[in-house]
This record gives structure tokens, C-alpha cells and sequence, in this order.
């Protein structure tokens, strides 16, 4: 990773930590309205009502905002994943009820961060921007795996990662689709997604009950 990724200074106290975040969450609006490479630093330390010398104090340039904001997203995700795949959860919830959270968890995630969305799944995505979302993805589908082989316990390692990365590909496919759509259609399409992926999971079960 070039220099020119890496903050300046890590905020350590309040009021500095406060800008910082003021920056980042700007930062995730202007990528998400007018993409990154139209963002500008002057752009985003106006919106936030901070002067440029401030927001260069913290940040070279902007590709550091960028890895700080995926960095922080990273973050996020593990939290969220610690949650919804506590090992009580996966011991005491059947297994459409852990999925259709599981998708529910991540859809809120992608609506309440304006710049997840264009940052993981646009165009202009860069190397580093591949290899957090390949974490992040990745991340998911252990925990998934870790779900399937509690529920569907016939499965080999090798498969259990198979079916995990199909399920899992699928809901971050879906995702652009709930995001640019009205609400009302959010929730038809995230039922709907949340019936195809349990559908599917089940359907694995049921014929390998079958066949045994």
C-alpha cells in the first residue's frame, strides 16, 4: 500500500476524532452523488464545514479518504457479522430465520451508507477497493459456511464453501437492485430474495435427507 493511502495523523482527541468523521461521512455522500473521481478535497471539506488546511492535517490527499472510508466500512461489517452470527443465534434460530436476517442485516447497511454502494459495487472501483470487498465477501461466507454446517451438517468442507459463496454472491448481487428502487419495492425485492436464498439452502437439505 503507497504512502499516499495512509492518513497524516490519527485524531486522538474528541473534537479532532469529530472532524475526522465529519470528513468520512461527506466524503460517502459526494462519492455516492457524483462518483469519485469528480469528488474533489475542497468539495468535500465545504460540504463538511471544515477548512481545506484542516481536512489536509488529517488527509494527503484524497485516495487516503477513500481507504479510510473502506477501512471504516471493513469495520462496520465485522461488527455486524459478530452479531448476526453470534454462536447463540446459529445454535437456537432454524436456518431461514438466520438468512432472511442475514440479508435483512446487510440491506439496512447498504440504505443507511450513502457510499457503499458506489464505492463496492461502481464502476470506478479501485484495486485496493477490490480487495476489501473480496474481505469483506469473504468474511461473510465463512460465517455462512459456519451456519450451514450447523443446519445442514452432511455437507464437506468443500461444498458447504460452495453453497455459502452462491448464497452469499446472490445477496450482494441483489443489492443495487433494492437500493435504486422506491421502498415499496425495496421490501418485495428483499422478500423475494430472502425466499431464493432459503429456497435454495433448503432444497439442499431436503435432497440429500432424500438421498440418505
Amino acid at each position: 500500500m503507497s504512502e499516499d493511502y495512509e492518513m497524516r495523523r490519527i485524531p486522538l482527541q474528541f473534537r479532532s476524532q469529530r472532524k475526522v468523521q465529519a470528513i468520512l461521512d461527506t466524503a460517502a455522500q459526494l462519492f455516492a452523488e457524483v462518483g469519485y473521481g469528480a469528488a474533489t478535497t475542497n468539495a468535500i471539506a465545504k460540504r463538511a464545514n471544515l477548512g481545506i488546511a484542516t481536512l489536509y492535517r488529517f488527509f494527503p490527499n484524497k485516495a487516503a479518504i477513500l481507504k479510510a472510508l473502506s477501512d471504516r466500512y471493513l469495520s462496520q461489517i465485522a461488527e455486524l457479522n459478530q452479531s448476526v452470527f453470534a454462536a447463540h443465534r446459529i445454535q437456537t434460530l432454524s436456518l431461514p430465520e438466520l438468512m432472511e436476517q442475514v440479508v435483512d442485516t446487510f440491506a439496512d447497511f447498504c440504505l443507511n451508507e450513502p457510499g457503499f454502494e458506489y464505492l463496492f459495487y461502481g464502476t470506478e472501483a479501485r484495486d485496493y477497493l477490490r480487495s476489501v470487498t473480496l474481505l469483506i465477501h469473504q468474511e461473510i461466507v465463512s460465517q455462512v459456511e459456519s451456519v450451514l454446517e450447523r443446519h445442514i451438517s452432511h455437507l464437506n468442507a468443500e461444498d458447504r464453501h460452495i453453497v455459502a459463496n452462491l448464497a452469499v454472491s446472490a445477496m450482494q448481487a441483489a443489492m443495487p437492485l433494492v437500493i435504486m428502487s422506491q421502498k415499496p419495492r425495496q421490501k418485495a425485492f428483499l422478500m423475494q430474495l430472502k425466499r431464493m436464498i432459503t429456497s435454495y439452502l433448503q432444497t439442499i437439505a431436503t435432497d440429500e435427507e432424500q438421498v440418505g
